[in-house]
């Protein structure tokens, strides 16, 4: 667990011991064990590390190094000697600065995304801004971690987390193995059925109910971005309501590649083709998927949904990092989408905002109570590694089959 002000250490430091770990203090070390987060058997199998102040570390031989060299202290702040100038993301167990984790799509992006400054704050003075409005900039504000890795992998393997989203993904850069497969495999199916290719359109498209929506997506987070703009809309919208379809599959298929609206269509692909095709990461709930209008389930079916969760998985990592703040606003068990305490901080001078306990729980599999950090400058983030999610995904969809 994080903790901002000072540590409290779990076991009873003696600064006179001798560095040498024998059996005798392994096994008083054993009984004593507090951690909950970190098993003795870690500990053991990272080589007994322990503290200045003789505490058992966390970190792995690689990290532990780390985190006491000249370079990471003249970023972080000398932690050991000088704590009150350091950072203040520090492990309330050891005394140790602090380990982060976020799951997200950036294995191939250099660094996280922080959006432009006019996307983080309000055209008018905030005092005269509607509280709505500040809520909706909430997770504009930075990039979101989690002391607990359980959650990041949640968060990560979750195609659909508020969290994650869309901006920034580009179909083709974040897909470099799979893109050109998912696509070949679109045109072959849609030159083979064209009228279920048809109704594929229609129905994630055109449907009168989805109108609005396909209005939005196109109007109002592309046309600035990319320029589509509103009579792109409405001409696509036209085309494919009134069936004039002159073209092949692949002229569609372009269309929503070149608008950045690919991973779109295979959504509403999987719409059309099956039921719960958001569960697509679900263990319980693959088996359940059926095809729409079909007794029996085409052999393409399961060839698709592979490639789909390859695909999909592909851009997702868990990152390791740490966490620079010399200034943090602490709330706890703050909603993040209630509420415009983030939006407040960022703009009152803190550099970051640390909110405590807020996420994970049982239901989601995960562990409750998880810290929530959100980082308003890249420059405070050192990322330690970045481990891509998609063989792990792949692994437990092919045992669950």
């Amino acid at each position: 667990m994080l903790n901002i002000e000072k540590k409290h250490p779990f076991f009873p430091s003696n600064s006179s011991e001798s560095s040498t770990i024998d059996d005798i203090k392994k096994a008083r070390i054993k009984e004593q064990w507090k951690y909950k987060d970190y098993s003795y058997q870690q500990w053991t199998d990272n080589g007994f590390l322990l503290t200045k102040d003789r505490i058992p570390s966390k970190l792995d031989q690689e990290t532990y190094n780390l985190v006491r060299s000249k370079e990471f202290k003249e970023w972080f702040g000398d932690w050991e000697n000088q704590p009150d100038k350091a950072s203040k993301m520090i492990d309330e167990d050891t005394g140790e600065p602090m380990v982060f984790y976020r799951g997200d799509k950036s294995l191939y992006k250099d660094a996280f995304l922080i959006r432009p400054e006019d996307e983080r704050t309000p055209q008018s003075d905030r005092s005269n801004e509607p509280e709505e409005a500040l809520k909706r900039l909430a997770r504009n504000q930075g990039v979101f971690f989690t002391d607990n890795k359980k959650v990041a992998l949640a968060y990560g393997r979750d195609i659909n987390a508020v969290t994650l989203g869309k901006y920034g993904v580009d179909c083709q850069k974040d897909h470099p193995k799979t893109f050109k497969k998912m696509k070949n495999w679109l045109i072959s199916f849609a030159n083979q059925d064209l009228n279920f290719w048809n109704k594929i359109l229609d129905s994630y498209v055109c449907n009168s109910g989805l109108k609005d929506e396909f209005y939005k997506r196109n109007f109002d987070l592309y046309m600035i971005r990319n320029g589509f703009s509103r009579d792109d809309a409405d001409s696509l919208w036209k085309e494919l309501r009134f069936n004039i379809r002159r073209n092949k599959p692949e002229y569609y298929i372009n269309l929503f590649i070149e608008k950045n609206m690919f991973d779109d269509l295979i959504k509403g692909f999987m719409s059309q083709a099956f039921k719960d095709p958001d569960e697509l990461f679900s263990p319980e709930t693959r088996k359940k998927w059926y095809i729409f209008g079909s007794e029996k389930t085409p052999e393409w079916s399961q060839q698709f949904k592979r490639l789909a969760l390859e695909y999909f998985s592909e851009p997702l990592a868990l990152s390791t990092v740490f966490i620079r703040s010399y200034n943090p606003k602490v709330g706890k068990l703050v909603d993040i989408n209630d509420r415009p305490d983030v939006f407040n901080a960022r703009l009152d001078g803190h550099d970051s905002y640390v909110n405590q306990n807020a996420v994970g729980n049982s239901t989601d599999g995960v562990i409750g109570g998880a810290d929530e950090v959100v980082v308003f400058d890249l420059n405070n983030i050192w990322v330690v590694k970045k481990e891509p999610l998609g063989p792990l995904i792949l692994s437990e969809y092919d045992q669950s089959i």
